[in-house]
């Protein structure tokens, strides 16, 4: 499980695929709950490095990096003008992280790579490991990778900032199996997605708390704590994301659901990578099915307030992608620092 210690190089890497513009996509703020109109903007709308990261409310995505797991690559999409900006083929990629100096952090099935934001060139390749699903660039500069197949214990291990493996960071978890994406908590422990249980965890290799979700299939995918101590938790096949009261082990809020107002266009079925941003709203992505030609599936990004009312949607062009299982809305963003979504709300971080 994971070689014996990744091998770090960087470069250019190859020209990505070009730009890609489709004819078909739709970005439709007229959702139930929406308040009407489109969810594009004028032309003189700033891009995301230009917009004050200070502002509270960002509107509806624009520019947003997704993982296309159907098509097996991770892309910049302009949402106004229904392109592709680049495309990055990247096997194995799950999850993405803004790791600052305008690069993208993402994770490959042997490692990680980091790519340029301007253009998805490669910029520094880490590999020598096996079943990477999650990543997570710390402040200090040192980067942990989560680790795990369909059917054996999650692992976690800490790079330093040269790559080099920080010893007693690495801890396998053995009743805790099936990773897809883990979280930094406040409190320096981590939250696990895995099958049907939300798991939290510390180096010190404990399960310190961990629930377990009805429904079969379902796939807990990601966790966040959020400031009020409640936990936001995407459900996979149940096609929702709960607000969970931790300490009762409660669900507080079901946010969209099977049986959600317009199911039937929307086709949930699957909630995977979700962003809280500035304004509590929540985009999440409704994964299709593996492999390509899945675009014309459902509507595969969804913006839900917090109060659970679906306020936003965009219909995906077949052209453009084929099944998404990762969001990042770049709008409002400063790229040229880190992020991330320990607080809740994915904002810059320094601890």
């Amino acid at each position: 499980m994971g070689g014996n210690g990744g091998v770090s190089s960087t470069s250019k890497g190859g020209s990505p695929a070009g730009g890609t513009t489709g004819g078909t996509a739709i970005s439709d703020a007229s959702a139930s709950g929406g308040s009407g109109g489109g969810s594009g903007t004028d032309a003189s709308t700033p891009d995301a490095r230009e917009t004050s990261d200070s502002a509270v409310g960002v509107g509806h995505p624009r520019r947003v990096v997704v993982c296309d797991e159907g098509n097996t690559r991770v892309s910049l999409l302009d949402l106004e003008k229904n392109t592709s900006i680049w495309q990055r083929p990247l096997p194995g990629m799950r999850d993405i992280q803004l790791v600052g100096n305008d690069r993208l952090g993402a994770s490959s099935s042997e490692g990680y790579v980091e790519l340029d934001l301007a253009d998805g060139t490669i910029k520094k390749e880490v590999k020598g490991y096996a079943n990477v699903q999650s990543l997570r660039r710390l402040p200090n500069g040192n980067t942990i990778l989560g680790i795990g197949t369909d059917d054996s214990s999650i692992r976690l291990l800490e790079l330093d900032s040269k790559d080099v493996p920080v010893p007693g960071h690495d801890v396998t978890f053995p009743t805790v199996k099936h990773l897809r994406l883990f979280r930094r908590t406040p409190q320096g422990t981590f939250l696990l997605g895995a099958l049907s249980t939300l798991a939290e965890v510390n180096w010190n290799k404990e399960v310190v708390w961990q629930m377990t979700f009805q429904g079969d299939p379902l796939h807990i995918y990601q966790g966040l704590r959020l400031p009020d101590g409640t936990l936001a938790v995407s459900e996979g096949y149940g096609s929702s994301i709960l607000i969970v009261d931790p300490v009762a082990k409660k669900i507080l809020t079901t946010i969209g659901g099977t049986t959600q107002p317009e199911a039937a266009t929307i086709n949930p079925h699957f909630y995977a990578g979700f962003q809280i941003l500035p304004n509590g709203h929540y985009v999440v992505t409704n994964w299709q099915n593996h492999g390509a030609g899945h675009g014309s599936e459902g509507i595969q990004l969804l913006e839900y307030d917090a109060a659970g009312t679906l306020v936003w949607k965009w219909k995906q062009d077949p052209n453009l992608v084929s099944s998404l299982h990762g969001v990042i809305v770049l709008d409002g963003l400063d790229t040229t620092l880190l992020h991330d979504d320990v607080n809740g709300i994915l904002a810059p971080v320094t601890e």
